[in-house]
């Protein structure tokens, strides 16, 4: 049996709630597990069978996060068809709280080169815009050639599919403008005549960008980059660089000027948290071994512990028992 679609299509944009780009999306996820044995159609469909195909999946090396996106289709799907059950999600471990690349790491990555001109080009202009403003990738994959623009200020983006089907004007730095330029004038796969950026398949997918990110970021010795780092890191640099919140929130396209305050505040509260711990840490586990004495010269005799008012300002003892000399060679005073 077939998948129906137009069925699912309309109940989505009713009681699904789902946005045209959500929908588009998850139908290829639905097509996908159909490919894959799930079996979506059948008139009786199985929790049990559907868990062991997930499990299968799961034994040939799929990640939980994979999974649960796979999980979130099927749940839209018997919720549809009107079937009470639901696929629970698999747990899977935390991650480390990495934070995102510095200046340094971010020269790394905008310098790197290929072994293939067109694939350095192409690469090297995802990256330059990734770390200049910070695009999600989604908006990153649907750029067209047509939002490549030059205003009467300079070069911008048009991203027209943000987040909530928003559009905005992103300006980019020149330098980002000439590797996009370079890449469209000479190296560009024209096999999607709309897309910015291609290969020889098309326009470049969810998967095919994230490659690309994690690819550049092991070459130099940042396994942990994505692309969602480096839109921190635009964040961080903008603010660095003196742009106010307000602007940056509209470059994001963060409805919420608390939402860009709250990429910035993680790395501050970071920062301040190891000076703080440091500053701490400054005074712990010093050797509190007690000192020797210094060593008496040997000219000079073994005194009892005197108090001031003993000496006397012109260098005679005052009440010194036995009459022994104390070690000072010349007048005391106090």
């Amino acid at each position: 049996m077939m998948l129906d679609l137009d069925s699912y299509r309309r109940w989505a944009a009713t009681d699904g709630h789902l946005s045209p780009r959500t929908l588009d999306k998850s139908i290829r996820y639905l097509r996908f597990l159909e490919r894959a044995g799930f079996n979506l159609a059948a008139p009786e469909l199985s929790r049990d069978q559907v868990l062991q195909l997930l499990m299968e999946a799961r034994a040939r090396g799929a990640a939980p996060y994979t999974l649960n996106l796979w999980v979130t289709q099927l749940n839209r799907w018997v919720r549809f068809r009107g079937i009470e059950w639901r696929i629970p999600t698999f747990h899977h471990g935390h991650k480390p709280d990495v934070p995102a690349p510095d200046r340094s790491q971010a020269v790394k990555l905008w310098n790197l080169e290929w072994a293939d001109p067109g694939t350095t080009a192409r690469n090297q202009a995802i990256l330059a815009v990734f770390l200049d403003k910070g695009l999600r990738r989604q908006e990153m994959i649907d750029l067209n050639l047509t939002d490549f623009v030059q205003t009467t200020k300079g070069p911008s983006l048009v991203v027209r599919h943000g987040k909530g089907e928003k559009e905005r004007t992103v300006p980019i730095a020149r330098e980002t403008a000439k590797r996009i330029r370079r890449y469209v004038d000479v190296y560009r796969i024209a096999k999607d005549p709309r897309a910015l950026f291609t290969s020889r398949t098309g326009r470049l997918s969810h998967a095919y960008i994230g490659k690309v990110v994690k690819t550049a970021g092991e070459r130099v010795g940042l396994p942990w980059i994505s692309c969602h780092k480096l839109r921190h890191f635009a964040t961080d640099d903008m603010l660095d660089r003196g742009v106010s919140v307000q602007s940056v929130a509209e470059v994001l396209g963060h409805e919420k000027v608390e939402t860009t305050m709250l990429y910035r505040t993680k790395r501050l509260s970071r920062q301040y948290a190891e000076d703080e711990v440091r500053a701490a840490d400054s005074g712990r586990f010093r050797d509190e071994r007690p000192r020797a004495a210094p060593a008496r010269s040997r000219d000079c005799a073994e005194v009892p512990p005197v108090t001031p008012e003993l000496v006397l300002s012109d260098g005679k003892a005052g009440s010194n028992p036995g009459g022994r000399r104390s070690c000072t060679s010349g007048p005391v005073g106090i």
